[in-house]
């Protein structure tokens, strides 16, 4: 499967602006709200949260990546892929765009639920400093539309590297965003700062969903 890395790139950093953000501001703030109580260095600790992000993406992308090689993937099976995350991504970006309400109801949250609030916590009150990678690779694993649809890209590329490739691209995409909203919790996690980032990763999703559907109905 033909890849584009560089659209892969900038489709994750701008969703990163708007729906990572969004989805997962409240696990910043609370981790930052622990850093500032514990005096902890706040560069180090922010950038460890999101190693533990980008190697959750990275197991997935293999696994991913794995199952789709299993599979025997001919132009019109990758034709077909693309098309259906493209469709899946442009919807994915009017919903973000016009009821970002909706999506949390697609998107469950284990945020609220017992356990994950019980695990959280002991994370949360640990004083070391690995504490902050074990809660983002926590986070990596959680439900995410915007990580399903890059694992499904993973899936369609037929091969573990290239779906390390992808999703490892989609971490790092991601990490200056969320690193500068870790350190700027105040500030980028205010909702009229979310609502503007929200919109533009809308916007930039959409085109992406549509030119991915463009590049399947050229394989058939």
């Amino acid at each position: 499967m033909e890849l584009d890395f560089f659209l892969i790139f900038n489709i994750a950093f701008w969703s990163a602006l708007g729906h990572c953000i969004g989805m997962c501001g409240g696990i910043v703030l609370a981790m930052n709200t622990k850093i500032a109580q514990n005096s902890f260095p706040p560069l180090p600790c922010n950038l460890l949260y999101n190693l533990g992000r980008i190697s959750s993406y990275i197991v997935i992308g293999a696994l991913c990546g794995g199952a789709g090689k299993v599979f025997e993937i001919n132009p019109y099976t990758k034709g077909g892929a693309l098309i259906l995350i493209g469709i899946l991504t442009s919807l994915f970006g009017a919903f973000m765009l016009l009821s970002p309400k909706f999506l949390s109801k697609i998107e469950p949250s284990f945020t609220e639920t017992k356990g994950f609030r019980a695990f959280f916590a002991k994370i949360y009150t640990s004083k070391s400093l690995g504490s902050f990678f074990l809660l983002g690779l926590l986070n990596g694993f959680l439900p995410c539309g915007i990580v399903y649809y890059f694992a499904l890209i993973a899936l369609a590329s037929g091969g573990v590297w290239s779906g390390v490739a992808i999703m490892g691209i989609f971490g790092v995409a991601t990490l200056f965003p969320m690193l500068l909203a870790g350190i700027l919790s105040s500030l980028l996690l205010g909702s009229r700062a979310k609502q503007i980032f929200l919109k533009l990763s809308s916007i930039v999703m959409i085109l992406f969903g549509i030119y991915t559907i463009y590049k399947g109905v050229k394989l058939f």
